[in-house]
């Protein structure tokens, strides 16, 4: 009897154990799930923040973008310049380069040449002026060329075109005279990324009916700090007008090139509207004048280090928040693998 009685103990005892081991298994769960009821939360507000970060990346990508430049340089300054090209250039609101060299310059009056007159015209809408170098010495051809104008009372131009190779020693000659920018033949292997660090701004030139004219402009639309030069001409083959083809090239890039009067591109706001419709988009190229576009790449290199110390200070600030709510996260997970070794040392030795 002794021995049932001990038994029926033993059995009481293990049963009761056993719904202690049960009743604080759960209790132990109940805790675990609320701990990590203030987790999830925490980790959802982190969540959060990773997004602002993605999010503010992308906006100031977005502010930082220089866009790609190009310049329309008319090689010779016949009538039909002023005739042909310049009335579809002003209906799609865009600009060109008048070369100016001493076998083609404005005259005050002429059948086939462009006069003084049209010229200035030209000047007064926007258009900006180049020289054409025509191979023979410099020296001679630079103060010819600034007697020229000078006795024209036309401005003299910043930029001049080698059309059949650069000689980087002339680059003092060249500040000497006022002149900033070097136009070179693309084909020569000059890269078409704009640089703001040398004295001279060297780009590149291409016809801008040669073969592949439409890929190469999808390129520049991609390419922040681009710039190139589509030379047009009345005579060459390589570059001359056809006005059906450049309706067809003014109308394919109508949304991606702008006006550029009063320099609107240079403005973080500048839009231009989309053509058949009321939306407006950033323009990814701009068709503008050699001093603007320099003035435009390097306004944007400037604006892209106060935007990347801008963008710094407010991921700082995020990553501050992250790492803060990141360490509470660490303090509730030890709390909970406390709990959970505590649990484990109860279940052989008891409270």
């Amino acid at each position: 009897m002794k021995r049932i009685i001990a038994l029926v103990l033993v059995l009481c005892v293990l049963v009761a154990g056993a719904l202690y081991v049960v009743q604080k298994d759960r209790a132990d769960q109940l805790y675990m799930r609320q701990m990590y009821s203030r987790v999830e939360p925490l980790q959802q507000q982190i969540d959060e923040l990773e997004r602002q970060k993605k999010a503010l990346q992308q906006e100031y990508d977005k502010k930082k973008r220089d866009p790609g430049t190009i310049q329309l340089l008319v090689r010779e300054l016949s009538a039909d310049i002023f005739d042909k090209v310049y009335p579809i250039m002003r209906t799609h609101g865009v600009t060109g380069i008048l070369g100016v060299s001493l076998a083609s310059r404005p005259l005050r009056s002429g059948n086939y040449q462009m006069n003084v007159e049209q010229y200035n015209r030209l000047l007064l809408d926007g258009w900006g002026s180049c020289l054409i170098y025509d191979g023979r010495t410099f020296d001679s051809y630079i103060r010819d060329m600034e007697l020229y104008m000078n006795n024209a009372k036309l401005p003299m131009p910043t930029a001049i075109y080698f059309p059949n190779g650069y000689d980087a020693s002339l680059q003092q000659t060249l500040l000497d005279h006022g002149i900033s920018t070097v136009i070179v033949n693309a084909l020569d292997g000059h890269s078409n990324t704009v640089s703001e660090y040398d004295p001279i701004w060297i780009t590149g030139a291409m016809p801008w009916n040669y073969t592949g004219v439409m890929s190469d402009l999808d390129l520049l639309a991609v390419t922040e700090g681009s710039n190139l030069t589509f030379t047009l001409s009345t005579s060459d083959i390589l570059d001359k007008f056809e006005a059906k083809s450049f309706t067809e090239m003014m109308d394919k890039w109508y949304e991606l090139i702008t006006d550029v009067e009063n320099d609107p591109y240079l403005a973080a706001s500048s839009k231009t509207v989309t053509k058949g419709s009321d939306t407006t988009v950033d323009p990814l190229l701009v068709v503008a004048t050699y001093e603007n576009a320099r003035s435009a790449h390097k306004t944007a290199t400037q604006n892209g280090y106060l935007l990347d110390n801008e963008l710094q200070v407010k991921l700082d600030e995020l990553n501050g928040q992250i790492e803060s709510i990141t360490a509470e996260i660490q303090d509730i997970y030890t709390v909970i693998d406390a709990e959970k070794n505590k649990s484990i040392v109860n279940r052989f030795f008891g409270n």
